[in-house]
């Protein structure tokens, strides 16, 4: 009986995580505006490992070393099965990689909402990924 227990919780864990989908961030682009503007493009991606479109909604909050919120943006995923899809936001806020100074984004915080599933989930993680220099 106690098996029983142990192999339907390991189960039940596994089958709630396949049914999360996992968002990272993929690259972040820095672009020069002008001489004294710089905005930066944080990528992020998404792969449908499931048999249906994905449909996430999606707050994202650009973070500092102390997890205070910078700024707030909005990115949508309608995703085939199967397939792997990015979309991104803006911001004014370098990531700490760049090694600018002043008020740096650390980290990153997804509020997802799964339209499909009816859940709502959260994902945080670093913003440690190459910067990429984009003209214009």
């Amino acid at each position: 009986m106690k098996r029983c227990a142990i192999l339907y919780a390991l189960l039940v864990s596994f089958c709630a995580r396949v049914g999360a989908q996992e968002i990272k961030i993929k690259e972040i682009y820095r672009r020069t505006i002008t001489a004294d503007y710089t905005r930066y493009e944080y990528v992020f991606s998404v792969t449908n490992r499931t048999g249906d479109r994905l449909n996430f909604f999606i707050d994202v909050n650009l973070l500092d070393s102390s997890k205070n919120i910078l700024a707030t943006r909005f990115l949508n995923f309608e995703t085939p099965q199967g397939l792997t899809e990015t979309s991104s936001i803006e911001s004014d806020y370098a990531p700490t990689v760049s090694g600018t100074s002043g008020t740096t984004a650390s980290f990153y915080k997804l509020s997802i909402r799964d339209l499909g599933r009816h859940r709502d989930y959260e994902e945080e993680g670093d913003l440690n990924v190459p910067l990429i220099h984009k003209q214009g």
